[in-house]
């Protein structure tokens, strides 16, 4: 497909998950974001869905399964971009000019300012924006990767197509990530648990787009005014919504709370109860307590007194072993005395044997002499009566 342009023609890429080069800024700058020329200035902006899927690696036509899902996404992305501007332009009067962005459809490619494609061939999802100043321009193109119709979920789609279809609109990435409240900046590749909605520096980067007097240049930036609060504007059917959906979960939570505290009080009622009696007990308690405070502290006497008797008695065993070793000593020599003793009591024995061996040699001698004294005696009693006879005869004689 042939583009006209006169001027310059420049092909702006936007990768998701890629910013690509950034600018230094001041510290103490406030919330910038990038902008481009828009695709018209002229209101309504006319949109045109293709209904033809294209392979941009040969340019050829395919069929997406996403194709619807996709599209349907992308009228949620305009519908709730309108619900945005108009909660912005309805907080901040000043810029009411604004409402006057809104869309149709085109039935015409040709008469379209942006062009939605379901594209094949590239890796990600990119807004392309053809600009040159002159006439006979193409619109301003917006091609959505069909897997990701297919693989994200309804969060990440309607985000990725609200980051994209707001490039198509003039806007290019925003300096900073998150806005004052800490919310995710949509024109920033930052992923998302939750749906992104334009911000407050978003509808005013389009205000200088469509209203203001730029002039463009690659890097040509717009800064949030200190009298607007940074914060992402989500539109009051949804943060009504959301409202509901959180009274609801608070009145939810106060019923279960209100069962909780009945809960609660018979539990309490239950407790002071327990409380009672556990204060008999722990009376009880104390009194055992005390019994055994009283009974440790005459342990504690008696195991002094034991450690007394116990050192008492360390000392007598010391003394006890003292006199053992005494003893033993004692023993020993004693037992070198026996040795003696009995050494000489079995040379007594030896001797009491020489001795008793000799008695009996001087008893059989002994013997022989009584018996030789007895015969002598006999003879002499004999030899005295013969004599006193022989002298009777003689007297008579």
């Amino acid at each position: 497909m042939k583009v006209k342009v006169i001027a310059l023609t420049v092909l702006l890429v936007i990768v998701a998950f890629s910013l690509g080069s950034e600018i230094v800024y001041a510290v103490d700058e406030g919330p910038q974001i990038r902008v481009y020329p828009p695709p018209s200035r002229n209101f309504p902006l006319r949109i045109y869905i293709e209904p033809k899927d294209l392979d941009l690696s040969n340019h050829e036509y395919f069929i997406c399964p996403s194709h619807d899902r996709i599209v349907q996404t992308f009228y949620e992305v305009e519908r709730t971009f309108l619900k945005s501007l108009s909660r912005f332009v309805d907080e901040y009067p000043e810029y009411a000019i604004l409402g006057q962005v809104y869309f149709i459809n085109a039935t015409d490619r040709s008469d379209a300012d942006i062009v939605l494609e379901v594209v094949r061939g590239i890796n990600y999802s990119r807004a392309v924006v053809l600009y040159g100043g002159g006439v006979g321009v193409e619109a301003y193109r917006l091609q959505i990767v069909c897997w990701e119709g297919e693989r994200y979920g309804d969060i990440e789609l309607f985000n990725v197509i609200m980051h994209e279809f707001l490039h198509t609109l003039g806007l290019g990435h925003a300096k900073q990530q998150y806005t004052s409240l800490g919310e995710v900046e949509v024109m920033r590749d930052v992923i998302s648990d939750y749906i992104t909605y334009p911000t407050t520096l978003d509808f005013y980067g389009l205000y200088q787009t469509y209203f203001g007097e730029l002039s463009y240049t690659e890097n040509t930036l717009v800064e949030l005014p200190s009298s607007i609060r940074y914060e992402m504007v989500v539109p009051y059917d949804i943060e009504i919504e959301e409202l509901r959906l959180e009274n609801k979960n608070l009145r939810h939570q106060i019923d279960l709370m209100a069962t909780q505290i009945d809960e609660l009080t018979r539990d309490l009622k239950n407790v002071t109860e327990s409380v009672k009696r556990l204060d008999v007990e722990n009376r009880r308690l104390a009194d055992q307590n005390k019994a055994l405070k009283e009974r440790l502290l005459d342990l504690e006497d008696q195991l002094t007194q034991l450690k007394t008797l116990k050192k008492d008695l360390e000392e007598q065993l010391a003394q006890a072993r003292a006199e053992v070793s005494r003893l033993q000593e004692d023993v020993k020599a004693l037992q070198a005395l026996n040795n003696k003793l009995q050494l000489a009591n079995q040379n007594l024995k030896d001797e009491n044997s020489l001795l008793e061996s000799q008695n009996q040699v001087l008893r059989r001698e002994l013997q022989q002499a009584n018996q030789a004294i007895l015969a002598l005696s006999v003879l002499t009693v004999c030899l005295i009566a013969i004599t006193i006879a022989v002298i009777t005869f003689r007297r008579r004689g």
